[in-house]
């Protein structure tokens, strides 16, 4: 028997925009504070010019800077002593992320107080919103959306997390931090390397560390550090500070250490917390330049004892990573079955990807704006 239909997606089908509920559903992110746009020193860069565009890969081109020495004297010849610098490119790709939900019957409306409509589109609303602070967290930890699979949680899991050197630590013990390789930063290598003792705690040494370290002022490392990692402007008088995002076990550990209940900084001494700070607003304290944030959306994985769980506690810098749209979010809706049945979705077109460039040696991928502190999480 013929019957006319019209197909899910149909041009003629009813659409409405939504760009406000984009920016809300970033705006209900932790991390909506560290947003901006390519070159606003942010760490994460937001970029929506793939709009209306083909393609599904924006490419980005990076030039580092050469810390060459000047040419000093009026007797040096200029010709053959110049300095050379390179460049290189980071591939965005992007894809159709959905969240959708159904209602069924007409007597579902007369049953209930509230519009079954409304709700479901507050419901989406509020997934966009989990989706994006999952997605970021994702991103900065190492784990793709094709990578998504739970693996990453599992001791038994070899993949690694970070790219290039000097971009990992883990805690030894409850005041001290070692080094991790790249090779080193799945959580097998890990796990080996913390023992599985709940012992290796998250403290301010093992961030005073990562910091002088990524900022190039640890002699012994400063010839293995392909990039400097650049921190953020914050505040009226643009204070370089890194930020820190701790999951709440390793934020518990580093409030009862000695050291940080002796010397940590408060926010008030330090300029930061008031009511226009997005950043400093409900961090923990500021310990060296670095503003502690706790954030239960840190990524974990299990220890060999299965009694507590590692975490990777994540240091943010400059560009750490970028977020890419073609389509932001769309609301479309379905009526079926002779208008009893009604379906919502909400779709952005979208990607994530984190910042990395080749290093010194021209091939192995560095992470720019991100590294990972493991502690007991």
């Amino acid at each position: 028997m013929a019957a006319y239909t019209r197909a899910t997606g149909d041009t003629k089908n009813p659409v409405t925009h939504a760009r406000d509920l984009f920016h809300e559903t970033l705006r209900l992110t932790s991390l909506a504070g560290f947003m901006g746009k390519k070159g606003s020193g942010k760490p994460i860069i937001m970029d929506s010019r793939l709009r209306g565009k083909a393609g599904d890969t924006i490419r980005y081109e990076f030039i580092p800077h050469n810390y060459a020495d000047g040419l000093f004297g009026q007797d040096v010849t200029i010709l053959g002593n110049e300095s050379s610098f390179s460049s290189y490119s980071l591939d965005l790709t992007i894809d159709e992320v959905n969240h959708a939900m159904r209602k069924k019957g007409k007597m579902t409306d007369q049953r209930i107080i509230f519009s079954a409509r409304e709700e479901m589109k507050r419901m989406i609303v509020n997934l966009k919103a989990q989706y994006n602070e999952d997605a970021l967290f994702r991103t900065l930890t190492g784990i793709t959306a094709t990578d998504e699979s739970g693996a990453d949680k599992l001791v038994t899991d070899t993949n690694d997390r970070v790219q290039g050197s000097y971009r990992c630590w883990r805690a030894s013990g409850s005041n001290d931090a070692a080094v991790v390789t790249a090779a080193n930063s799945d959580n097998v290598a890990l796990d080996s390397a913390l023992a599985s003792a709940a012992t290796d705690l998250m403290s301010p040494q093992l961030i005073d560390e990562a910091v002088t370290t990524l900022l190039g002022l640890d002699a012994e490392d400063t010839t293995n550090i392909s990039y400097r990692m650049k921190p953020i402007k914050v505040g009226p008088n643009n204070e370089e500070y890194f930020v820190l995002f701790l999951s709440p076990v390793a934020a518990k550990d580093l409030r009862y250490n000695p050291e940080w209940q002796a010397h940590s900084y408060s926010l008030a001494d330090r300029g930061l917390g008031g009511k226009d700070d997005l950043i400093g607003r409900g961090a923990l304290g500021v310990w060296n330049n670095v503003i502690i944030k706790q954030s239960q959306h840190v990524r974990k994985f299990a220890s060999t004892a299965g009694t507590f769980n590692y975490a990777r506690n994540l240091l943010l810098g400059a560009d750490a990573m970028v977020c890419g749209w073609a389509q932001t979010l769309m609301f479309t809706e379905e009526k079926i079955d002779h208008n009893r049945e009604l379906s919502m979705n909400g779709s952005e077109i979208r990607g994530e990807v984190k910042v990395s460039f080749p290093g010194n040696d021209g091939s192995t991928q560095v992470d720019m704006g991100v590294a990972q502190l493991v502690s007991v999480g």
